[in-house]
C-alpha cells in the first residue's frame, strides 16, 4: 500500500484550499439587505438629506416627513397611520410614508436613529421631528440637486456594510443609481481614478451613477457603514467592471464626502488574480518536487 507524506498531504491541501481562501478575502464587504421598498423620484430638483435624530428616555416624537429610519442605538416604537406599532432598534430600518403624522414613542432608555429622507431643497429645511428633548444633526445634504436621478420609479435599499480587518482592495465596480454611505465605525477608503481618500467614523461618501470604483480596509479594526441606495427599476445595484492591467480604473462621475480627502495618490493595491495565479503555481511546484523527494525516498 503506498504511503503518503504528511507533508505532501499539507502541500496538496494548501493547493487546493489557498485560491478559495484568496478568492474570499477579495469578495468585499459583508453585505445585509436590511428592507428595500418601493421610491418615486418627483419631477424638478432633487436632494438627499440624512440627519441623526437623538431622544431622551421616554420621549414622544412626531413627524410627518416622508423618508427612512435606521436605528443606531436603544429602541423606539413608530406607529404610522392605521397600523399597529413597529419596534425599531439597532440594525433595524423602517420606512415613513410621510402626509400624516406618525409617532416616535421611545422607550426606557436614549434612542439614536439615521433618517434619510428627498427634499426639493437643501436650505431651510425644517425640524424633521417634533418633540420635548430631541436633538437633530445634519449629517450630509447634497450640495446641489442630483442629476444621476431622472424621475421615475425606484428600489430603495438600506444595506449595512462590514469590512474585515485589512480586507483587501476589491474589484472595480460601479453603481446604475447613486448610494450615499454613512460610516459607522472604523475608516473605509474608496478608490477613484487611482486616487485614495479615506472617510472615518462619521463621515459620509456619495456615490454617483457610473463612478467605476474600488474600496479598501486599510486598518486593523472593522469598517461599518449603512448604505443608502436608490437603483432605477430593474437594474441591479451594482455592476463589476474589468480592470484593465496597468491602467488605473476610469471614473464615470464624481462621489462626495462630507470630510476633507486625504487629496494624495498612494500605491495602488495588490492585483490579486495575478496574486492567486503566482501562490498556485508555486505551491504546485512544491507538490511537483515533493513527490519527486518522496518517489526517490522510496527506491
Amino acid at each position: 500500500m503506498r504511503r503518503f507524506s504528511p507533508l505532501l498531504i499539507l502541500v496538496t491541501l494548501m493547493a487546493t484550499l489557498l485560491p478559495t481562501v484568496v478568492l474570499g478575502a477579495m469578495a468585499g464587504p459583508t453585505l445585509t439587505n436590511v428592507l428595500t421598498v418601493d421610491q418615486t423620484i418627483p419631477q424638478g430638483p432633487v436632494f438627499l438629506r440624512l440627519i441623526e435624530v437623538t431622544t431622551p428616555a421616554g420621549s414622544t416624537l412626531r413627524s410627518q416627513s416622508a423618508g427612512m429610519i435606521y436605528g443606531l442605538d436603544g429602541a423606539a416604537a413608530i406607529t404610522l397611520p392605521g397600523k399597529a406599532a413597529t419596534n425599531v432598534g439597532a440594525g433595524v430600518a423602517l420606512a415613513l410614508p410621510g402626509g400624516a403624522e406618525q409617532t416616535v414613542q421611545v422607550g426606557s432608555g436614549l434612542a439614536r436613529f439615521l433618517f434619510f429622507s428627498i427634499v426639493p431643497s437643501a436650505q431651510g429645511a425644517p425640524a424633521t421631528f417634533a418633540g420635548s428633548g430631541a436633538s437633530e444633526r445634519v449629517v450630509y445634504t447634497s450640495p446641489a440637486t442630483v442629476t444621476d436621478l431622472a424621475p421615475g420609479p425606484y428600489d430603495f435599499t438600506v444595506q449595512r456594510a462590514v469590512w474585515a480587518p485589512n480586507a483587501p482592495l476589491t474589484g472595480p465596480h460601479h453603481r446604475t443609481g447613486v448610494a450615499l454611505y454613512d460610516i459607522i465605525a472604523g475608516t473605509y477608503t474608496i478608490e477613484t481614478g487611482g486616487q485614495m481618500r479615506d472617510v472615518p467614523a462619521g463621515g459620509t461618501n456619495l456615490e454617483s451613477k457610473g463612478e467605476v470604483h474600488r474600496n479598501v480596509n486599510r486598518t486593523n479594526a472593522p469598517v461599518q457603514a449603512v448604505f443608502f441606495t436608490l437603483t432605477p427599476k430593474g437594474q441591479p445595484i451594482v455592476v463589476q467592471d474589468t480592470p484593465t492591467a496597468g491602467v488605473a480604473p476610469p471614473t464615470g462621475g464624481t462621489s462626495t464626502t462630507t470630510l476633507p480627502a486625504t487629496g494624495q495618490a498612494r500605491p495602488r493595491g495588490i492585483n490579486h488574480a495575478e496574486l492567486i495565479a503566482t501562490i498556485s503555481a508555486a505551491v504546485l511546484l512544491i507538490v511537483g518536487v515533493t513527490l519527486r523527494v518522496q518517489r526517490r525516498s522510496a527506491r
